[in-house]
């Protein structure tokens, strides 16, 4: 199994934090880690799938404004 850490943008919207948790679910990759900080998000995931696979879904959500992965 793969790890990979994905720092979010979010807009502040009222449950966008469990939409986005929801599609990661629901895509089979599994968050272990979840850092809140102002506006951004630092996701940890375990996964055996693509994670660009995760990555093209997340950037179709509204609540999103910017995606990236950390090299950490």
């Amino acid at each position: 199994m793969n790890e990979s850490t994905l720092v979010i943008t979010l807009r502040p919207a009222p449950a966008a934090l469990e939409r986005l948790l929801r599609l990661v679910r629901h895509r089979g990759f599994e968050p272990i880690l979840i850092q809140w900080q102002p506006r951004a998000l630092r996701l940890v995931v375990r996964h055996q799938r693509p994670l660009s696979q995760l990555t093209r879904q997340l950037e179709k959500l509204a609540d999103i404004e910017s995606l990236t992965e950390d090299a950490v």
